[in-house]
């Protein structure tokens, strides 16, 4: 009896999950921030592209988007989680893509096609209006990072690497990109809540001694560009 109980409320959950609603913040194109690798995390505005990777989710099921140097379609599950406290999931399925050749940009083109290819499950760690992770498991943790605006090439607008420091770090955080004018920085946990928003100037540093242990997500904005960065708190 007790099993027969247990089958029938798994059986209420699959129901709850397949009907549920993927949020319309979801349901937009998304262009590559970021995405981490076991070498380390690659930034497609320190790379030597007009525009890096993106997604076009559509609210019929289907992906389209661009890698490196190709294209692919397809379709996708979405299950959302809500009201449970659990990261919803995001899996590209019947991917097609076309095989050109990326010349310097192939390990690239690898790394970031390898979980989409293998249509490998993803959690949703953040998602935002603006602001999308993903977290793939193949065979390690990998993590995505998107914006909903396209990543400037920092070649092209001679745009200095933004630097955020110690990382990890205790008491304060600094940011440093001298040719970069900023406006505001906010900081985000891994959930996708907004921890606190912190206006110029920055020369002293962000005093983050009140955060709780474990990984933050930066977004620093400026006259020029946003980007996305991740640290530690230790």
């Amino acid at each position: 009896m007790k099993k027969g109980i247990l089958l029938f409320s798994a059986f209420l959950f699959s129901l709850y999950v397949v009907k549920s609603q993927v949020p319309n913040e979801f349901i937009k194109t998304w262009y590559l921030v970021s995405f981490s690798t076991s070498q380390g995390e690659i930034f497609v505005e320190d790379l030597d592209v007009p525009q890096g990777p993106s997604i076009t989710i559509s609210e019929n099921f289907t992906i389209v988007g661009n890698s490196f140097c190709n294209e692919f379609n397809g379709e996708y599950i979405f299950v959302n989680m809500a009201p449970f406290a659990v990261p919803h999931t995001f899996q590209p399925i019947n991917i097609v893509r076309t095989t050109n050749e990326c010349g310097n940009n192939e390990q690239y083109e690898s790394r970031f096609f390898q979980p989409i290819e293998g249509e490998n499950e993803a959690d949703v760690l953040v998602l935002q209006e603006d602001f999308l992770v993903l977290q793939w498991y193949h065979p390690e943790a990998l993590y995505q990072t998107y914006s909903n605006e396209p990543v400037l090439n920092t070649l092209d607008h001679e745009i200095t690497e933004i630097l955020v420091f110690p990382n990890p770090a205790e008491e304060i955080l600094f940011i440093s990109g001298s040719s970069l004018h900023f406006e505001s920085v906010d900081i985000f946990s891994v959930g996708g809540y907004k921890i606190s928003t912190i206006e110029p100037p920055f020369g002293s540093g962000i005093d983050i001694s009140g955060l709780d242990s474990g990984m933050y997500i930066v977004r620093i904005s400026s006259e020029e560009n946003t980007t996305y960065r991740k640290f530690v708190k230790r």
